[in-house]
């Protein structure tokens, strides 16, 4: 959904009509959260994919404000609030215990395309604050660990 995200809020007007429509309906119909209706198997639990999933639902929802989202009936400024609460609330667990999945070539890079978006999208100062904080911090700590080019 991040892309997803980006391409709707960045490149959305050089889609084709139709392309665009699709874009808006699968942002609209996605499957933001556990609590949310859908059977599918999606994975909510790991630290990168709640971070991931607060994210998208946090800028889904404020860049569709008025919309109804399918899934939960809830309008996108609902949606932008609802995901900036679980986002803060996992920045304070971040900011309490630190990252779980701190050193793996695997999560950083989801980490850091996730706070990305949310420093570079978000309208929330908060959030944005939050993010380049966590950006710096992982880049800092890539930084200590390469060794000899790895």
């Amino acid at each position: 959904m991040m892309s997803l995200l980006w391409i709707w809020d960045r490149l959305r007007s050089r889609l084709p009509a139709g392309e665009a429509d699709r874009l808006r309906k699968a942002i609209l119909g996605f499957r933001y959260w556990m609590d949310t209706p859908g059977d599918d198997v999606m994975w909510f639990w790991s630290e990168n994919h709640v971070l991931c999933f607060h994210i998208a639902e946090h800028l889904a929802g404020q860049m569709l404000p008025d919309a109804i989202f399918g899934n939960s009936g809830l309008r996108g400024k609902d949606h932008r609030d609802q995901g900036a609460t679980r986002l803060h609330r996992w920045f304070d667990a971040i900011d309490e215990h630190g990252l779980a999945e701190w050193n793996s070539a695997a999560y950083y890079p989801i980490n850091y395309r996730g706070l990305l978006a949310l420093y570079t999208l978000s309208q929330d100062e908060d959030l944005r604050g939050r993010a380049k904080t966590l950006l710096d911090r992982i880049s800092l700590m890539v930084a200590l660990h390469v060794t000899g080019g790895v």
